[in-house]
């Protein structure tokens, strides 16, 4: 009896809580009417004043019941937080910046110092963790193209993420920037996103370009063989060539559709070059049809991610580097992704000026920074690197010759990835001096191993510490039969 007694106090509590409660709940409005949840940021640069867009979730019910749109809000002001404040009065609720999570700058907007934009969101504590990209288009603009409804919400995360998982690039998040911002090296890496109709950045800002190669291509560009003599040296002369094109090439947009910027076919145009500038193509959208009237060519863009990496210095994007030309500093790097490579003009007792592309599907690497007697800075550089042969390509092709594929052939394929791996570090190296950018890292490097005397190499050469750096590249590689 007495256990029946509490067990109907508690329910009668129970009861009379609820009363108490539900009415205070039911008054309460959603956090809709109270609040706008942002998804993504984008940052660009009109005159003396920042553009700031922002994706906001707009709930919306549906006959299925729910429906989530994305629109894209924006406003301008003298500073990014100036920008917020018009944006947040606008819209008259509070701006919910957490579940953000990339902020995407337009390279127009970084004249000065990239930490100009990033010091707002890095001072704001409910602003969650954000990655990190550029684009040489309107950041707008291609907020616009991933709220429409083919687009989920993470699918320009998603973009940046596959660059940095399958590709060569790197996921940059606020940290990593601004670590290599205060760091001795003063370098930081930023993936790149563009729409479908996007170019490289404007001219003045370096960039390596690997000819003949396009984005969409099944290897994104990424060769090796006779196309890897495309960048070291040249790159930033292509660079700041593709860039004089892009100015110059900016009022031919109205010209045939079958022409790029540069004169080219657009089919052989890469995913890399311009097609009528940044901002050109950023309002391409509302450029006049054939009849007269606006044709609005947005619906129809799409967003892409072509594996190019911007490489900032002290803030500033010091050059633009293409899939090809990263590959060289990627080598050295600590992680490697899984790759296709291609060699060509393989020739033995049973290949004849054959193309092989190998999987790339594990590396071993042992790095060593010494000090040579006479001070100068060198790395040795030792790969094992492990792969399938992914298909075989020759004029007299068989599936004999395949299935005979001997150890002479395995010695012809260490032969050519070996002089590969070290003609696109060489050209990484190279790179590296010119625009004086430590991608990899090396002052931290060589400082923690020789401390002062390291310092004093660089005080003896006025900072320059890559200037005499030299890389020796040993390659060993083993098959991994089916």
């Amino acid at each position: 009896m007495k256990s029946r007694t509490i067990r109907k106090i508690y329910i009668g509590l129970l009861f009379v809580l609820l009363i108490i409660l539900l009415p205070m709940f039911f008054g309460m409005p959603e956090q809709a009417f109270e609040k706008t949840l942002i998804l993504a940021f984008g940052v660009d640069k009109t005159a003396d004043e920042f553009e700031l867009s922002v994706q906001v979730m707009v709930p919306q019910s549906s006959q299925s019941g729910y429906s989530e749109k994305r629109e894209v809000r924006s406003d301008k002001g003298k500073t990014i937080d100036e920008a917020m404040a018009k944006l947040q009065l606008k819209e008259g609720k509070e701006l919910a910046v957490a579940h953000a999570n990339i902020l995407l700058i337009a390279e127009s907007a970084i004249e000065d110092d990239i930490n100009i934009i990033l010091d707002y969101f890095v001072r704001d504590r409910n602003v969650g963790y954000l990655t990190v990209a550029t684009t040489p288009n309107n950041a707008k603009e291609l907020l616009e193209i991933s709220s429409q409804e083919s687009f989920d919400k993470d699918s320009l995360l998603r973009l940046v993420s596959f660059n940095n998982e399958n590709i060569y690039g790197t996921e940059s998040t606020l940290n990593k920037i601004l670590f290599g911002y205060y760091s001795p090296s003063k370098t930081s890496l930023v993936s790149r996103l563009m729409s479908s109709q996007g170019g490289e950045s404007d001219g003045g800002q370096g960039s390596s370009s690997s000819g003949g190669t396009t984005g969409g291509d099944a290897l994104m560009g990424i060769e090796g063989g006779d196309s890897s003599s495309s960048g070291g040296e040249s790159t930033s002369k292509s660079g700041q060539e593709s860039g004089q094109q892009s100015q110059e090439s900016g009022g031919s947009s109205q010209q045939s559709g079958s022409e790029g910027s540069s004169g080219q076919p657009s089919g052989e145009q890469s995913a890399g070059e311009s097609s009528g500038g940044g901002e050109q193509s950023g309002q391409s959208s509302g450029q006049n049809n054939g009849n007269g009237t606006q044709s609005n060519s947005q619906e129809k863009k799409e967003l892409g991610n072509d594996g190019s990496i911007a490489v900032l210095k002290g803030g500033k994007i010091a050059t633009i580097l293409d899939p090809l030309a990263y590959r060289g500093f990627h080598w050295l790097m600590p992680i490697k992704q899984s790759s296709f490579i291609r060699l060509e003009n393989i020739t033995d007792e049973i290949f004849d000026n054959a193309t092989i592309i190998i999987d790339i599907t594990n590396a071993k690497d042992k790095i060593k920074y010494e000090m040579t007697e006479d001070g100068t800075p060198i790395i040795k550089f030792k790969t094992m690197l492990t792969y399938q042969i992914s298909s075989v390509q020759e004029d007299n092709f068989s599936v004999d010759k395949y299935a005979e594929f001997t150890e002479d052939s395995s010695k012809v394929i260490k032969l050519a990835l070996q002089q590969l791996i070290d003609t696109e570090v060489q050209k990484a190296l190279n790179t590296s001096k010119e625009y004086q950018i430590d991608v990899w890292n090396v002052y931290d490097k060589f400082y923690q191993k020789y401390g002062n005397k390291f310092i004093n190499y660089v005080d003896n050469n006025e900072g320059d510490y890559l200037k005499d750096l030299e890389i020796f590249v040993e390659v060993n590689v083993k098959e991994d039969k089916l």
